[in-house]
């Protein structure tokens, strides 16, 4: 008969069943507890769909069912003629195991909702313990770093000030070799104690706060040159400037930043006869970036990377002045301005040293 032939809805309704049931396993595997009840309609909807086949009930999975039948029916049972129980049976049993696995499907997400939840809090838990231990390592190591320097001033201090009164005072009684020492000693201790100076000023750039405002650059520019008038008065000097933008940022930084960049090239063109440095700005899409050149000594690029380091000098300190720390206080400001700096350079070929800022 027509009806004993599998149709589509039929195979539809068994493809909704196996799938149901996978999500019943799955259910399972992700702890939830397993219920069997929903697998025993399983092979009802395979009855349903062989409805034209004699069938028994002979299944483990029916061995509860089969008492049931057995009471009401022989052994073996013939669905075709039976079909109006065997179409209700079936309908209602995937009825009742869609509802049931969409039931579960709900619960399995609500559960992942929450899984995830949990998991976000412990993160942002975690993350918090760690930004607090790391916020107060650095405020601990600013405090020792500014209290060690803080402490080291008094004694250069002393130092220095006991290596003039010799000097001053007693000549007579100071051979040239004496005198010599003296001078050594007092070197030192101005080295020492610039070396301090550097060092306080790079742990305040750490724990002082940004005052943003409009910042012109060009006017920035002519009160550094001023600063430095007394030590370019007897050099030739071949200035190009070009014009310099507005820019958001902390003024007192950004003039630190240029003063040390413009001091450096002023420092290493010293040989050079003029000297050449030049000051200008090229705009990029969201930033600014500022550039000084020179043609002094230049540095080769295989030591880039030491050029913004702590302390670190690529050139001799009996050749050029300096603590090494004026490099490392300009990347410290420039990268709290949300900016990058880099140098270009090679040796006796000048260098060109590039930092920008957003806007």
């Amino acid at each position: 008969m027509e009806r004993n032939r599998p149709t589509l809805k039929t195979l539809l309704l068994f493809l909704v069943t196996g799938s149901i049931c996978g999500i019943a396993y799955l259910d399972y595997t992700l702890g939830f507890g397993f219920n069997l009840f929903p697998l025993y309609l399983v092979p009802l909807a395979l009855i349903a769909w062989y409805r034209g086949l004699t069938t028994t009930l002979v299944t483990a999975a029916l061995a509860g069912s089969f008492i049931i039948f057995k009471f009401f029916f022989t052994k073996e049972l013939y669905a075709h003629r039976f079909f109006w129980f065997w179409d209700a049976l079936v309908k209602f049993s995937l009825l009742f195991l869609f509802s049931y696995g969409l039931w579960r499907l709900r619960q399995l997400l609500i559960l992942q909702r929450e899984q995830n939840a949990q998991q976000v809090t412990e993160l942002n838990r975690s993350l918090q313990h760690q930004v607090e231990q790391l916020t107060a390592a650095n405020r601990e190591l600013a405090e020792v770093s500014y209290t060690i320097s803080h402490d080291l001033r008094a004694p250069l201090r002393h130092i220095a000030g006991f290596v003039e009164l010799l000097k001053t005072h007693h000549p007579e009684n100071l051979d040239r070799q004496a005198q010599h020492y003296l001078e050594v000693i007092g070197d030192a201790a101005r080295t020492m104690g610039n070396l301090v100076d550097d060092l306080l000023a790079f742990t305040r750039l750490g724990s002082s706060e940004l005052a943003r405002k409009n910042v012109d650059l060009a006017h920035l520019l002519r009160s550094v040159l001023r600063e430095l008038a007394e030590t370019t008065r007897e050099r030739e000097i071949e200035w190009q400037i070009a014009h310099l933008p507005v820019v958001v940022g902390d003024p007192g930084m950004l003039h630190q930043v240029l003063y040390n960049l413009v001091h450096n090239a002023l420092k290493f063109t010293r040989p050079r006869r003029p000297a050449r440095i030049e000051i200008g700005c090229q705009e990029l899409p969201g930033e600014k970036v500022i550039f000084v050149r020179d043609n002094g000594v230049g540095f080769d690029m295989r030591y880039r990377n030491k050029l913004f380091g702590r302390f670190q000098r690529l050139h001799p300190g009996s050749a050029f002045e300096g603590t090494g720390m004026g490099l490392a206080n300009v990347q410290r400001i420039v990268a709290r301005h949300g900016g990058r700096v880099w140098a270009e350079g090679e040796p006796d070929q000048g260098a060109t040293f590039w930092f920008t800022l957003p806007g």
